[in-house]
């Protein structure tokens, strides 16, 4: 809900910015589209993309131009026309992964954590002879191939099964024997981002050694230690939950926001030099939060409601009678409540 309500503000306030400046800004290729530039037949792939985020990761390795036709290229960011400009919501991409992913996920589910194992080093491995035997070691290859991907994904399969026995013990050793000031959430969150800056410093000292491609990779691994006890601990905070909600709709919006206030900034010259990231930040906080209120809670609130009367329908409620199960009729306002 929010992609879809994100990319129809997009595509509404491009539209009017256009109409009225002629700067169509995240449309401008849409704008300006002609079929000696890309082939119609990849503008429609992108465009279908956009409209359901699935595949759009793939236009970073994507190129259609009349002269060649649609083909593979190593370095779909930087060709000529590259397919990739009709991505309207550009963050977007990691959400193609992430799907491309959830796609696999049934049969990942099914696998052994021993195969889940092997599947990681495989994509590590293979991630690691790209890099060395074919030189793509850039962008989109470090971090928007999805194969290349999968192992952090798998990673994170892997720590959840792993930890999952451990978890209450490590809420109970929070709660029992840390001391209370650690048992507050602002203070675990301080915990976190000095684990952030220390995983940060760690990596810069790392590339000192080694290269630095290869020091990222490194420090996911710590992270793959730390992520899951942070979990086990803040599931149930609610604030915790709801930043995590806010944080999808703002990092969707802010690339949006960037480009406007890009747009408009040399004409406000009152405003200091560092202001515009705090412009851009307080923007699409804002925004993301008139999404969650006035756009996904009402439908989530709906989506539960549906869900409650189908499984009543499909499932009638039943009490012990006599020994023997009897079903109980419900109305639909009981279901509602």
């Amino acid at each position: 809900i929010p992609y879809w309500t994100i990319l129809l503000g997009i595509v509404l306030a491009c539209s009017a910015i256009g109409l009225a400046t002629g700067k169509w800004l995240a449309l401008a290729p849409f704008a300006t589209y002609s079929p000696d530039v890309n082939g119609i037949a990849g503008t429609a792939a992108a465009t279908f993309s956009n409209l359901t985020g699935f595949g759009i990761d793939w236009f970073c390795f994507l190129a259609h131009e009349p002269a060649c036709g649609p083909e593979v290229t190593a370095d779909g960011l930087n060709i000529a026309h590259p397919l990739c400009r009709y991505i309207v919501i550009n963050p977007a991409w990691s959400i193609g992964v992430e799907l491309t992913f959830y796609l696999f996920v049934p049969w990942f589910n099914r696998c052994s954590t021993k195969m889940l194992a092997l599947l990681t080093a495989v994509s590590l491995g293979a991630r690691i002879v790209a890099y060395e035997n074919f030189g793509l070691m850039y962008d989109p290859w470090t971090y928007r191939f999805t194969p290349f991907a999968m192992a952090l994904f798998l990673t994170g399969m892997i720590c959840c099964r792993l930890t999952r026995s451990s978890e209450p013990s490590i809420v109970r050793f929070v709660n029992e024997r840390l001391p209370t000031v650690f048992r507050k959430y602002s203070v675990q969150v301080g915990c976190l981002l000095t684990l952030f800056w220390l995983g940060q410093h760690s990596t810069q000292v790392l590339t000192g050694a080694i290269p630095v491609r290869y020091a990222d990779l490194i420090s996911y691994l710590g992270w793959a230690t730390v992520i899951p006890m942070a979990f086990a601990v803040t599931k149930t905070n609610k604030l915790d939950r709801w930043l995590g909600e806010l944080s999808y709709p703002v990092y969707l919006v802010h690339y949006f926001i960037v480009s406007i206030i890009a747009a408009v900034y040399t004409r406000v010259l009152w405003l200091p030099v560092n202001a515009k990231a705090a412009i851009v930040a307080s923007l699409s906080i804002v925004l993301s939060l008139v999404i969650l209120k006035w756009v996904v809670a009402p439908v989530e609130l709906r989506r539960r409601r549906w869900a409650r009367m189908i499984a009543a329908q499909k499932s009638p409620p039943t009490t012990v009678y006599a020994g023997k199960l009897e079903p109980i009729d419900i109305t639909e306002s009981e279901v509602a409540a």
